[in-house]
C-alpha cells in the first residue's frame, strides 16, 4: 500500500517536473513579441507581386444620343422632346432601316467596356450593335421599360471591346423596331485581383500551443533533463517518455 502510493508520488512529481521543463523551454525557443499564429492562414491581404492590381473606381464616359456629331440614319429617324430624357432629348423613329452611329466615343485606354443604354421603349425591341465597323453587329433584345409606357427611361448593359483613341458604335433596328434612345454611359471593366495566401515574415517559425501534446512535450523534458544531466554531471535516475495513463495517474491507486 505505502509502496505504491510512494510510487503514484513520483510518478506525479516527475510528470511536473517534465512538464515545467518543457514549458520553460517552449517559452525560450519562441520568437519574441510575435503572435502565436498558424502560418497557413497568416496574412491573407498580401498578394503575389507582378499580379493585376484592382482599379480604385470606375471613369464613366457620357455619351448623348442627339448630339449633333452622330449620325443618324433612316426614314423615320428624328430627335424628340423628352422630359425624363438626361438631356431633354431623345432619338425615336428607329424601325425600318433606320441607326444612330455614335461617332466620337474617345477612350484612353483600350480594352473591354460594360455600355449603359439609356432608352425609352412600352414593348419589348432590340437592338443590332456593332462597333467601329468591323464584324458582326451583336443583337441585344432590351425588355419593355413598362408596357405601353413611353415616358420612362430604363436601362440595359452588355460588354464591348473598344480601342484606346476615337471609336464608333452603331445602333441599328435590323429592319424591325428598335427602342427610342436617350444616351450611354461606358466604363471600363474592372480586372479582379487573385489574391493568395502568403505567410507573413517569420511565420514559419511560429508555433501554436495547441499542437503540443502531453506526450511530446514530455519527450522534449527527457531530451532536456539528459543534456543536463550531462553538463552537470547529476544522474538522472527515470524519465517518462510513453504516454501516460491520465486517469491512472489521478485515480484510486491504493
Amino acid at each position: 500500500m505505502q509502496l505504491k502510493t510512494r510510487r503514484t508520488a513520483i510518478l506525479i512529481a516527475a510528470l511536473v517536473l517534465i512538464v515545467g521543463i518543457s514549458v520553460i523551454i517552449y517559452k525560450v525557443s519562441s520568437p519574441q513579441g510575435e503572435d502565436l499564429a498558424d502560418p497557413a492562414v497568416a496574412n491573407t491581404n498580401q498578394a503575389e507581386e507582378g499580379e493585376p492590381q484592382v482599379e480604385e473606381a470606375a471613369v464613366e464616359y457620357v455619351f448623348q444620343a442627339n448630339d449633333p456629331r452622330n449620325t443618324l440614319k433612316g426614314p423615320h429617324t428624328e430627335v424628340a422632346d423628352c422630359a425624363p430624357c438626361s438631356d431633354g432629348k431623345q432619338v425615336g423613329g428607329l424601325f425600318e432601316g433606320s441607326s444612330v452611329q455614335f461617332n466620337d466615343v474617345e477612350i484612353p485606354e483600350a480594352g473591354q467596356y460594360i455600355v449603359t443604354v439609356y432608352y425609352i421603349s412600352g414593348d419589348p425591341r432590340s437592338f443590332f450593335v456593332q462597333a467601329n465597323g468591323t464584324g458582326e453587329a451583336e443583337k441585344y433584345d432590351l425588355p419593355e421599360v413598362g408596357k405601353n409606357d413611353w415616358e420612362s427611361v430604363g436601362t440595359y448593359e452588355f460588354a464591348v471591346e473598344l480601342a484606346a483613341g476615337k471609336n464608333t458604335l452603331l445602333f441599328s433596328d435590323g429592319d424591325w423596331y428598335s427602342p427610342n434612345l436617350d444616351k450611354i454611359i461606358l466604363r471600363k471593366r474592372l480586372r479582379r485581383m487573385n489574391r493568395k495566401i502568403r505567410p507573413q515574415p517569420g511565420a514559419a517559425r511560429q508555433r501554436s500551443a495547441t499542437k503540443l501534446h502531453p506526450q511530446s512535450m514530455a519527450r522534449s523534458g527527457c531530451r532536456s533533463m539528459r543534456r543536463a544531466s550531462r553538463l552537470t554531471a547529476a544522474p538522472i535516475r527515470f524519465c517518462i517518455t510513453q504516454r501516460l495513463d491520465w486517469p491512472h495517474i489521478h485515480g484510486t491507486a491504493t
